[in-house]
């Protein structure tokens, strides 16, 4: 990763895992990486605060921020967003949000073993026989993107591009009929690893080329209501 010009953070909250990342001008990347059982509201802010004192910055030192933005856990998302749309705002720096299927096919390292051509299938937020559905690609440079000709949304098995895809990748909770189905075709299924670091080299290519996004419009990625709101929903009524 060629070194930003001015300290870049990155914070990856989606899952029970994460952690923050910054990238610093002399070409060191510093990471925290969350445990499981720390609570991302309890840790964020102090993480942050604490990898900025390590690497010898103040908040005004830096020159932007990403986040993945999921789709993942709803109170994760939305601390991780808040927080970055916070420090972009305050600090009046470029903000990114960053795809979670993006952070964790750049950061899962078996995907550097698929084969040329081949496509990634990634399956979040998974919930009975549905999930949500990404198919990456890899481009010249061999960055993964999302394909262009298959938005990401919410399906089933059978919404995938089976005959492109050479690996799957799924958490604990993806469904059997995935497996299965994969399983039948001779495809790998692989858990994914959502790493800060993963989304920071995400988010110094995209700064590099100027791209960012509006910090008032920016929103986390939900393949569906979140069930807080199903439940208030079913008691109440529609809002």
């Amino acid at each position: 990763m060629t070194p930003p010009p001015r300290p870049i953070l990155a914070i990856e909250t989606t899952q029970r895992t994460g952690g923050v990342a910054i990238a610093l001008p002399d070409g060191r990347i510093l990471a925290d990486h969350f445990e499981p059982a720390r609570r991302h509201d309890d840790r964020l802010m102090p993480a942050i605060d604490e990898l900025c004192r390590l690497a010898g910055v103040g908040p005004r030192d830096l020159g932007g921020v990403a986040v993945s933005r999921g789709p993942g856990g709803f109170s994760g998302l939305r601390i991780g967003l808040s927080t970055a749309k916070m420090l972009a705002r305050s600090l009046d720096i470029p903000v990114l949000g960053v795809p979670s299927a993006q952070v964790v096919a750049e950061g899962t390292p078996e995907t550097g073993d698929l084969a040329a051509g081949r496509r990634l299938a990634i399956v979040l937020a998974a919930k009975r026989d549905h999930g949500w559905l990404s198919h990456l690609e890899r481009d010249a440079a061999g960055h993964w993107n999302i394909a262009s000709d298959i938005p990401p949304a919410t399906g089933g098995p059978a919404d995938l591009d089976w005959p492109r895809i050479g690996l799957l990748l799924g958490d604990e909770h993806l469904p059997e009929a995935f497996r299965e189905a994969a399983a039948a075709r001779g495809i790998p299924v692989r858990p994914p690893r959502f790493d800060p670091v993963a989304c920071l080299a995400i988010a110094m290519r995209s700064f590099a080329e100027g791209r960012q996004d509006d910090p008032v419009a920016l929103a986390p990625i939900y393949p569906g209501p979140p069930e807080a709101v199903v439940r208030w929903d079913a008691l109440h009524g529609p809002a």
